[in-house]
């Protein structure tokens, strides 16, 4: 006999998937949400790598066991604060795949499952798509360590 696998996850997705369909402007809110705590997450996480990058510099220069210690105390806490941010980040990625996946269409200018019939559809379509490759560019470029967004686009 075959164990099924538990289906918690997709059914979740499922549930999802119908309450963003079945709402277009919950779904407009949601995307918008993810989209903007994206750019965040990677914003934040970029800065805390330079700020623990400031600190092991520092660590490095300076001696005896107690700014040692303190030092050493203040690297961990960045370090943890990029592992959140690098792990909320990509949480985030993975539930923006999942929008876009959800309804292909939204991003192309049409509504559910159809494809876009009036120009106004496709212009609102394109600005969707538009947002979505600038969040991920600009999410990989931080992630990279990249402060020029042309190489990635050239990449």
């Amino acid at each position: 006999v075959e164990a099924k696998p538990r289906g918690s996850s997709r059914w979740f997705q499922s549930q999802l998937r119908k309450l963003l369909l079945d709402n277009p402007t919950e779904y407009e809110r949601v995307l918008t949400r993810v989209l903007s705590s994206a750019n965040w997450t990677a914003t934040e996480l970029s800065a805390a790598a330079r700020e623990a990058e400031v600190a092991g510099r520092r660590r490095a220069r300076e001696g005896g066991l107690a700014a040692s210690r303190a030092s050493l105390a203040e690297l961990q806490s960045y370090r943890r604060k990029c592992l959140i941010m690098l792990e909320l980040t990509t949480s985030l990625l993975r539930l923006l795949e999942f929008l876009l996946l959800c309804e292909p269409c939204i991003f192309l200018g049409g509504r559910e499952r159809h494809p876009p019939t009036e120009p106004r559809e496709v212009s609102t379509g394109r600005a969707r798509l538009s947002r979505v490759y600038e969040t991920l560019s600009f999410t990989l470029s931080h992630l990279m360590g990249s402060n020029d967004e042309r190489a990635l686009r050239e990449a």
